[in-house]
């Protein structure tokens, strides 16, 4: 009879972003030991019953993906978003154990965390890997219409589902996308657009996602909004991908500057002390209108709001990495016409001196942004 039982919660595929249990029962000290692709990241151990969370030892063997328009494949890999792992469990007596889990980068909210576990089924299950739904690792909507701006266009990451190939039908024609379920991926868009454009002579704009006979959701691509400004927001969202958002309100710059640091010099000339005095440094920040927002776009900023990895593209030619704030956000419960948000941009680096920005002819490069930006905005 078997005096050591192991169990995981949850089995066989989970997300780093939310609770992940190790339960054990031994009748003698038990040892836990984790590895991903065959190495060896965390060893623990206990005695009895015990159990242990392991999400935040998961989280750092996965990172997000860093994607581009400009990549030449329809469907990337996006290997960096998922990692294989081995628990092995041993107890004084003798006895082991094997438990093997698939973690991929992200999470859901605790509100719908909550309402899975009532339902007793997974967020794979009921999203990631289902061939019924918008399985995207988007934040945009949880709805089957996903509507971008042409300005947002990043390749969308997700867990190539079960049930059949994927095909995109767009304007008549369809695309397979064949991919290995289970397997993280990203849909290139923006290459998808221009490959049907060069072979077709089609600009699509509306793209019907199939898994076998399925129809999962489709895919809007409208206009990117006129305006006189806009700023292009690249964000990490709650399911560990990067989004884009336009912000194409007026900003204005504000300089705090900390508080100076002043102290006395002996000066014998006058055989007195003067005063003196460091450089002084400074943060800046941006106030700036979103510009009007749907109820599924207001959602969408709030994810954004709550990112630890914001950067505004494209200013001055640079990336430039800020925390976003907004004053008093609220929004109503059934809202009936778009409302617009004002947003602070915190830049994150606190500066001692101001030499300008450097134009792209510094660099050498005839570009106007940086690679993230695909030929028409340059």
């Amino acid at each position: 009879m078997s005096l050591l039982s192991v169990n995981i919660y949850p089995a066989s595929m989970a997300l780093t972003g939310n609770p992940i249990k190790l339960s054990i029962s031994s009748s003698s000290r038990a040892t836990y030991t984790i590895s991903a692709d065959g190495k060896e990241i965390f060893t623990g151990s206990g005695e009895g019953d015990f159990f242990v969370f392991l999400q935040d030892i998961l989280a750092d063997v996965v990172r997000p993906a860093q994607l581009y328009n400009e990549s030449e494949k329809i469907l990337l890999q996006a290997d960096s978003c998922a990692k294989s792992i081995t628990i092995n469990v041993s107890n004084a007596n003798g006895e082991t154990k094997v438990l093997y889990l698939n973690v991929f980068i992200g999470g859901v909210s605790k509100r719908m965390l909550r309402h899975l576990h009532e339902e007793n089924k997974s967020v794979f299950l009921w999203k990631l890997m289902n061939p019924e739904v918008n399985f995207f690792q988007t934040t945009r909507t949880t709805g089957k219409l996903i509507t971008i701006r042409e300005t947002e266009l990043l390749p969308m990451p997700f867990i190539y589902p079960e049930g059949g190939v994927m095909k995109i039908l767009a304007n008549g024609i369809e695309t397979t996308i064949e991919g290995s379920a289970g397997q993280p991926v990203a849909l290139n868009i923006y290459r998808l657009r221009k490959q049907l454009f060069d072979t077709h002579h089609i600009l699509a704009s509306v793209f019907d996602v199939y898994v076998g006979e399925k129809k999962s959701c489709t895919i809007v691509i409208t206009p990117g909004t006129i305006s006189r400004e806009r700023y292009l927001l690249q964000f990490l969202n709650s399911y560990g991908s990067y989004e884009l958002i336009e912000i194409t309100g007026i900003g204005t710059i504000k300089r705090e500057a900390d508080e100076e640091n002043a102290f006395n010099v002996y000066d014998e000339v006058i055989d007195d002390y003067v005063e003196s005095w460091e450089r002084l440094s400074g943060k800046e920040s941006m106030t700036v209108e979103s510009g009007y927002r749907t109820n599924d776009e207001l959602i969408f900023l709030i994810d954004m709001l709550s990112s630890e990895d914001v950067r505004i593209l494209g200013m001055d030619g640079r990336n430039i990495r800020v925390n976003v704030t907004a004053e008093n956000l609220t929004r109503a419960a059934r809202t009936t016409s778009p409302e617009s948000v004002k947003l602070t941009l915190h830049f994150s680096d606190s500066e001692q001196r101001v030499t300008g920005s450097f134009g792209d002819d510094d660099f050498g490069s005839a570009r106007i942004h940086t690679e993230q930006f695909t030929k028409q905005f340059n």
